[in-house]
Protein backbone atom coordinates (compact mmCIF):
# COMPACT_ATOMS: atom_id res chain seq x y z
CA UNK A 1 0.00 0.00 0.00
CA UNK A 2 0.88 3.67 0.17
CA UNK A 3 -0.02 6.65 2.30
CA UNK A 4 0.38 10.42 2.10
CA UNK A 5 3.06 11.71 4.45
CA UNK A 6 4.90 14.97 5.08
CA UNK A 7 8.59 14.49 4.33
CA UNK A 8 11.51 16.94 4.43
CA UNK A 9 12.84 18.27 1.15
CA UNK A 10 15.76 15.98 0.26
CA UNK A 11 19.35 17.07 0.68
CA UNK A 12 21.17 17.78 -2.56
CA UNK A 13 24.31 15.84 -3.51
CA UNK A 14 27.09 17.68 -5.40
CA UNK A 15 26.20 16.20 -8.81
CA UNK A 16 22.42 16.04 -8.32
CA UNK A 17 19.63 18.52 -9.03
CA UNK A 18 16.42 19.44 -7.21
CA UNK A 19 13.18 19.33 -9.19
CA UNK A 20 9.78 20.83 -8.47
CA UNK A 21 7.36 18.24 -9.81
CA UNK A 22 4.78 19.35 -12.39
CA UNK A 23 3.42 15.95 -13.46
CA UNK A 24 3.95 12.27 -12.74
CA UNK A 25 2.54 9.05 -14.17
CA UNK A 26 2.14 5.56 -12.73
CA UNK A 27 4.31 2.71 -13.99
CA UNK A 28 3.67 -1.01 -13.64
CA UNK A 29 6.69 -1.10 -11.33
CA UNK A 30 4.84 1.26 -8.97
CA UNK A 31 1.92 -1.18 -8.97
CA UNK A 32 4.28 -4.04 -8.03
CA UNK A 33 5.56 -1.94 -5.13
CA UNK A 34 2.07 -0.84 -4.08
CA UNK A 35 0.98 -4.49 -3.95
CA UNK A 36 4.29 -5.36 -2.24
CA UNK A 37 4.67 -8.61 -4.15
CA UNK A 38 7.65 -10.99 -3.74
CA UNK A 39 9.69 -9.01 -6.29
CA UNK A 40 9.24 -5.78 -4.30
CA UNK A 41 10.04 -7.43 -0.99
CA UNK A 42 13.20 -8.99 -2.43
CA UNK A 43 14.36 -5.89 -4.33
CA UNK A 44 13.50 -3.15 -1.82
CA UNK A 45 12.84 -4.91 1.48
CA UNK A 46 10.89 -3.75 4.49
CA UNK A 47 14.01 -2.20 6.06
CA UNK A 48 14.07 0.49 3.33
CA UNK A 49 10.55 1.70 4.15
CA UNK A 50 9.10 4.27 4.18
CA UNK A 51 10.24 5.15 0.66
CA UNK A 52 8.75 7.48 -1.94
CA UNK A 53 7.42 5.81 -5.10
CA UNK A 54 7.61 6.99 -8.67
CA UNK A 55 10.01 7.57 -11.56
CA UNK A 56 7.91 8.87 -14.46
CA UNK A 57 8.02 12.64 -14.08
CA UNK A 58 8.32 16.11 -15.56
CA UNK A 59 9.28 19.17 -13.59
CA UNK A 60 11.33 22.33 -13.18
CA UNK A 61 14.88 22.39 -11.84
CA UNK A 62 15.03 24.76 -8.86
CA UNK A 63 18.53 24.01 -7.57
CA UNK A 64 21.69 22.32 -8.87
CA UNK A 65 24.65 20.86 -7.02
CA UNK A 66 28.08 22.52 -7.31
CA UNK A 67 29.43 19.79 -9.62
CA UNK A 68 26.59 20.04 -12.16
CA UNK A 69 27.60 21.38 -15.57
CA UNK A 70 24.85 20.48 -18.05
CA UNK A 71 21.57 21.19 -16.25
CA UNK A 72 20.67 24.68 -15.07
CA UNK A 73 18.12 26.22 -12.72
CA UNK A 74 14.92 26.77 -14.67
CA UNK A 75 15.39 23.79 -17.00
CA UNK A 76 12.25 21.76 -17.68
CA UNK A 77 13.26 18.11 -17.41
CA UNK A 78 12.12 14.51 -17.41
CA UNK A 79 14.01 11.65 -15.79
CA UNK A 80 15.75 8.55 -17.07
CA UNK A 81 15.04 5.78 -14.57
CA UNK A 82 18.44 4.09 -14.40
CA UNK A 83 21.06 5.68 -12.16
CA UNK A 84 24.16 4.13 -13.66
CA UNK A 85 27.64 3.77 -12.22
CA UNK A 86 30.24 5.00 -14.77
CA UNK A 87 32.70 2.46 -13.34
CA UNK A 88 30.56 -0.56 -14.17
CA UNK A 89 31.90 -2.73 -16.99
CA UNK A 90 28.53 -2.56 -18.73
CA UNK A 91 28.53 1.26 -18.53
CA UNK A 92 31.94 1.39 -20.16
CA UNK A 93 30.60 -0.89 -22.90
CA UNK A 94 27.58 1.35 -23.47
CA UNK A 95 24.86 -0.66 -21.68
CA UNK A 96 24.23 1.77 -18.84
CA UNK A 97 20.88 0.34 -17.72
CA UNK A 98 22.04 -3.12 -16.56
CA UNK A 99 25.17 -2.34 -14.55
CA UNK A 100 26.18 -4.30 -11.47
CA UNK A 101 25.87 -1.15 -9.35
CA UNK A 102 22.98 0.42 -11.28
CA UNK A 103 20.16 1.81 -9.14
CA UNK A 104 16.59 2.64 -10.13
CA UNK A 105 14.83 5.88 -9.25
CA UNK A 106 11.84 5.23 -7.01
CA UNK A 107 13.05 1.68 -6.29
CA UNK A 108 16.52 2.03 -4.78
CA UNK A 109 16.14 5.73 -3.96
CA UNK A 110 13.22 7.99 -3.11
CA UNK A 111 11.20 8.73 -6.23
CA UNK A 112 9.12 11.52 -7.70
CA UNK A 113 5.65 11.14 -6.14
CA UNK A 114 6.31 14.27 -4.10
CA UNK A 115 6.35 18.05 -4.49
CA UNK A 116 10.15 18.04 -4.72
CA UNK A 117 12.65 15.31 -5.45
CA UNK A 118 16.36 15.01 -6.18
CA UNK A 119 18.07 13.06 -8.93
CA UNK A 120 21.51 12.88 -10.59
CA UNK A 121 22.23 15.40 -13.32
CA UNK A 122 23.35 12.47 -15.49
CA UNK A 123 19.79 11.14 -15.85
CA UNK A 124 18.03 14.47 -16.51
CA UNK A 125 16.56 14.95 -19.98
CA UNK A 126 15.79 18.60 -20.88
CA UNK A 127 12.40 19.06 -22.55
CA UNK A 128 11.10 21.52 -25.09
CA UNK A 129 8.88 23.94 -23.11
CA UNK A 130 6.11 23.37 -25.67
CA UNK A 131 5.64 19.77 -24.46
CA UNK A 132 2.86 19.62 -21.83
CA UNK A 133 4.00 18.11 -18.50
CA UNK A 134 1.47 15.28 -18.78
CA UNK A 135 3.18 14.24 -22.03
CA UNK A 136 6.73 14.91 -20.87
CA UNK A 137 6.23 12.65 -17.85
CA UNK A 138 5.62 9.61 -20.07
CA UNK A 139 8.80 9.91 -22.11
CA UNK A 140 10.45 7.30 -19.88
CA UNK A 141 7.93 4.53 -20.67
CA UNK A 142 7.97 5.61 -24.32
CA UNK A 143 11.74 5.14 -24.27
CA UNK A 144 11.28 1.65 -22.83
CA UNK A 145 8.86 0.84 -25.63
CA UNK A 146 11.28 2.11 -28.26
CA UNK A 147 14.12 0.03 -26.80
CA UNK A 148 11.95 -3.09 -26.65
CA UNK A 149 10.80 -2.70 -30.25
CA UNK A 150 14.14 -1.75 -31.80
CA UNK A 151 16.35 -4.14 -29.84
CA UNK A 152 20.09 -3.84 -30.18
CA UNK A 153 20.26 -3.55 -33.96
CA UNK A 154 17.01 -1.73 -34.93
CA UNK A 155 16.51 -4.35 -37.66
CA UNK A 156 12.72 -4.45 -37.54
CA UNK A 157 11.40 -2.97 -40.80
CA UNK A 158 9.33 -5.43 -42.81
CA UNK A 159 9.19 -7.97 -39.98
CA UNK A 160 6.36 -9.55 -38.00
CA UNK A 161 5.95 -8.88 -34.28
CA UNK A 162 3.74 -10.03 -31.43
CA UNK A 163 3.30 -7.65 -28.50
CA UNK A 164 1.74 -8.99 -25.30
CA UNK A 165 -0.18 -6.88 -22.81
CA UNK A 166 -2.29 -3.75 -23.06
CA UNK A 167 -0.67 -1.53 -20.46
CA UNK A 168 0.86 1.81 -21.42
CA UNK A 169 4.26 0.50 -22.51
CA UNK A 170 2.72 -2.25 -24.63
CA UNK A 171 0.49 0.33 -26.31
CA UNK A 172 3.45 2.65 -26.86
CA UNK A 173 5.32 -0.29 -28.37
CA UNK A 174 2.56 -0.75 -30.93
CA UNK A 175 2.89 2.88 -32.00
CA UNK A 176 6.67 2.65 -32.18
CA UNK A 177 6.49 -0.57 -34.19
CA UNK A 178 4.10 1.05 -36.65
CA UNK A 179 6.32 4.12 -37.00
CA UNK A 180 9.52 2.17 -37.71
CA UNK A 181 8.08 -0.09 -40.37
CA UNK A 182 7.14 -3.37 -38.68
CA UNK A 183 5.07 -5.11 -41.35
CA UNK A 184 2.59 -7.02 -39.20
CA UNK A 185 1.80 -6.22 -35.56
CA UNK A 186 -0.12 -8.85 -33.58
CA UNK A 187 -1.38 -7.61 -30.23
CA UNK A 188 -2.61 -9.63 -27.22
CA UNK A 189 -4.48 -7.99 -24.35
CA UNK A 190 -7.46 -8.21 -21.99
CA UNK A 191 -9.33 -4.96 -21.65
CA UNK A 192 -11.67 -3.61 -24.33
CA UNK A 193 -10.76 0.05 -23.78
CA UNK A 194 -7.03 -0.67 -23.95
CA UNK A 195 -7.43 -2.95 -26.93
CA UNK A 196 -9.19 -0.16 -28.79
CA UNK A 197 -6.23 2.11 -28.04
CA UNK A 198 -3.95 -0.61 -29.39
CA UNK A 199 -5.99 -0.71 -32.58
CA UNK A 200 -5.70 3.07 -32.96
CA UNK A 201 -1.96 2.88 -32.32
CA UNK A 202 -1.58 0.56 -35.29
CA UNK A 203 -2.12 -3.08 -34.36
CA UNK A 204 -2.97 -5.14 -37.43
CA UNK A 205 -4.39 -8.13 -35.56
CA UNK A 206 -5.62 -8.52 -31.99
CA UNK A 207 -6.71 -11.30 -29.64
CA UNK A 208 -8.14 -11.13 -26.12
CA UNK A 209 -6.13 -13.43 -23.89
CA UNK A 210 -8.99 -13.75 -21.40
CA UNK A 211 -11.27 -15.07 -24.16
CA UNK A 212 -8.88 -17.50 -25.87
CA UNK A 213 -6.68 -20.47 -24.99
CA UNK A 214 -2.90 -20.67 -25.53
CA UNK A 215 -3.51 -23.18 -28.32
CA UNK A 216 -5.93 -20.82 -30.06
CA UNK A 217 -3.47 -17.95 -29.83
CA UNK A 218 -0.62 -20.04 -31.19
CA UNK A 219 -2.75 -21.27 -34.08
CA UNK A 220 -3.79 -17.68 -34.83
CA UNK A 221 -0.18 -16.50 -34.98
CA UNK A 222 0.94 -19.41 -37.11
CA UNK A 223 -1.95 -18.84 -39.52
CA UNK A 224 -0.80 -15.25 -40.02
CA UNK A 225 2.93 -15.99 -40.37
CA UNK A 226 2.82 -18.82 -42.93
CA UNK A 227 3.37 -21.32 -40.14
CA UNK A 228 6.74 -19.89 -39.11
CA UNK A 229 5.96 -17.77 -36.07
CA UNK A 230 6.78 -14.10 -35.63
CA UNK A 231 10.20 -12.63 -36.26
CA UNK A 232 10.07 -10.75 -32.96
CA UNK A 233 8.09 -11.38 -29.76
CA UNK A 234 7.85 -8.65 -27.10
CA UNK A 235 6.96 -10.10 -23.68
CA UNK A 236 5.63 -7.02 -21.89
CA UNK A 237 3.58 -8.57 -19.06
CA UNK A 238 5.67 -10.91 -16.93
CA UNK A 239 2.88 -13.49 -16.50
CA UNK A 240 3.30 -17.21 -17.10
CA UNK A 241 0.80 -17.22 -19.99
CA UNK A 242 2.49 -14.28 -21.72
CA UNK A 243 5.95 -15.80 -21.36
CA UNK A 244 4.73 -19.18 -22.65
CA UNK A 245 2.99 -17.49 -25.59
CA UNK A 246 6.12 -15.61 -26.64
CA UNK A 247 8.42 -18.63 -26.48
CA UNK A 248 5.92 -20.68 -28.50
CA UNK A 249 5.21 -17.99 -31.11
CA UNK A 250 8.65 -16.64 -31.98
CA UNK A 251 10.13 -18.29 -35.05
CA UNK A 252 13.40 -20.19 -35.12
CA UNK A 253 16.34 -17.78 -34.95
CA UNK A 254 13.90 -15.00 -34.09
CA UNK A 255 14.13 -12.47 -31.25
CA UNK A 256 12.32 -12.54 -27.93
CA UNK A 257 12.58 -9.39 -25.84
CA UNK A 258 11.81 -9.95 -22.14
CA UNK A 259 10.48 -6.73 -20.62
CA UNK A 260 7.65 -7.60 -18.22
CA UNK A 261 8.49 -7.96 -14.53
CA UNK A 262 7.16 -11.15 -12.97
CA UNK A 263 5.69 -11.02 -9.47
CA UNK A 264 8.00 -13.94 -8.59
CA UNK A 265 11.40 -14.37 -10.22
CA UNK A 266 11.36 -18.15 -10.61
CA UNK A 267 9.08 -19.23 -13.44
CA UNK A 268 9.16 -22.39 -15.58
CA UNK A 269 10.05 -22.12 -19.27
CA UNK A 270 10.33 -24.67 -22.05
CA UNK A 271 14.11 -24.35 -22.20
CA UNK A 272 14.78 -26.94 -24.92
CA UNK A 273 12.01 -26.09 -27.37
CA UNK A 274 11.65 -22.42 -26.46
CA UNK A 275 15.33 -21.45 -26.53
CA UNK A 276 17.85 -24.13 -27.48
CA UNK A 277 16.18 -25.54 -30.58
CA UNK A 278 14.65 -22.20 -31.51
CA UNK A 279 18.10 -20.62 -31.73
CA UNK A 280 16.84 -17.47 -29.99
Amino acid sequence: GAELQDKPIPKLRPDWVMVRVRATSICGTDVHIYKWDPWSDARIGAKALPQILGHEVAGEVIEVGPHCKRIKVGDYVSAETHIYDPGDLTSMLGSFHVGKNMKILGVDFDGCFAEYFALPESICWPNDPAIPPVIASIQEPLGNAAYAVLGEDADVAGKTMVITGDGPISLFAIGVARAVGVAKIIHFGKYDLNMEIGRKMGADLQMNTNKTTPAERLEFVMDHTAGNGVDIALEMVGSQNSIDDCFAMVRKAGRLTAFGIAAESTMPIDYNNGIVFKGC
